[in-house]
């Protein structure tokens, strides 16, 4: 599903899923905080006002979280003014600037199924400790302050995993995406790896015989483990491995991808789903969609919780704007048609 992507929908895939410390209710007291790419500067919003991150070359900013009083905005710096693939993986923390010299290493190298692209989605704090999840050499891979770990393989034949999404609750962690050469949707927790079912692979493209489904986004609650994704053309999410199919406005009926997941998220015991579909931005809320207003081609990234309001940040040709209870508001940007809504998060300051 990959490689059919437009840039608009690969560029806001790399926004955050539902992460505890990045995606959460607060209190109506707490910061909102946007962030994405102003032309190209990496920047953020805080309550609606825009600030821009110290880069020496063109940046983008994919996720946000808080940790404690801290804030982290992870991206990658280019190595020009524009940002290409593979560039240098970077974070700020409280608006310094850092960069992860072990993971560039490998982003300067030439493995592959890895670049900043993936990592970004998947970087989070707790504490002192740094967790990353990615792909190098066609194998999911983990980095806790900087030790490398690799994720098993249901398949040792077929093999190949791949990660798109990562979560992190407390101290388990889980990364998802899928493994081995049939694309089974896969999830690893702590290294043990669950695979989850198909509802029917005879959906699959049949000019991609052999992707059968992947996991893009997890969400974590106590017990209960959210996957959303794809199985073989339609959208579905798993809640502890039971499948439920998403509706969309524009099915797939070729190899070009239509419907896109790029968020999850829980308020409660609702399950919000974030995304496109067709040009529209939707978001599905307990398996039902709802197409969000837009004067364009839009996209919605991620979604967090403020006292009973949700917003959903995303972009709308081209210009940066969230939903609050669906009705759009445009952000501020210096470079009109060429800024971009990732990511967003409440911290409780």
């Amino acid at each position: 599903m990959k490689k059919s992507l437009s840039i608009l929908v690969l560029l806001a895939l790399i926004a955050v899923g539902c992460k505890k410390h990045g995606v959460s209710v607060a209190t109506k007291n707490s910061t909102l905080y946007f962030a994405g790419a102003d032309g190209n500067k990496a920047v953020y919003w805080k309550n609606g006002v825009e600030y821009t991150l110290p880069s020496t070359n063109g940046a983008k900013v994919s996720s946000v979280s808080v940790s404690g009083s801290d804030v982290y905005f992870v991206g990658f710096e280019g190595p020009g003014t524009e940002v290409s693939f593979p560039s240098p993986a970077i974070y700020w923390k409280n608006g310094v600037k850092y960069t992860f010299s072990y993971l560039n290493t490998v982003l300067n190298s030439t493995s592959s199924n890895f670049s900043s692209l993936d990592l970004v989605a998947n970087v989070a704090f707790s504490g002192e400790h740094t967790y990353v999840g990615g792909t190098l050499n066609n194998r999911a891979v983990y980095w806790i302050n900087g030790v490398m770990n690799t994720e098993p393989t249901i398949d040792p034949i077929q093999t190949g995993s791949y990660v798109n999404n990562m979560f992190l609750s407390g101290t388990d962690l889980y990364l998802a995406g899928y493994d081995s050469g049939q694309h089974v949707p896969t999830y690893w927790k702590n290294g043990v790896e669950t695979a989850l079912p198909l509802a029917d692979t005879l959906k699959n493209d049949p000019s991609y015989p052999i992707a059968l489904g992947e996991v893009n986004r997890i969400c974590v609650s106590g017990p209960d483990v959210y996957c959303a994704g794809w199985d073989g053309r339609t959208l579905a999410y798993w809640k502890n491995s039971s499948e439920h199919t998403l509706p969309v406005i524009n099915p797939q009926t070729t190899s070009v991808t239509t419907a896109e997941i790029s968020g999850i998220a829980l308020s409660g015991s609702d399950l919000y789903i974030t995304g496109g579909d067709g040009t529209s931005a939707v978001y599905w809320k307990n398996g039902a969609e709802t197409k969000l207003s837009s004067t364009g081609n839009a996209f919605a990234a991620g979604v967090a919780f403020l006292g009973t309001d949700i917003y959903i940040v995303g972009t709308d040709n081209l210009h940066p704007v969230y939903w609050k209870n669906g009705t759009e508001i445009s952000l501020p940007s210096v470079s009109p048609g060429y800024a971009l809504g990732f990511a967003v998060a409440v911290a409780d300051q």
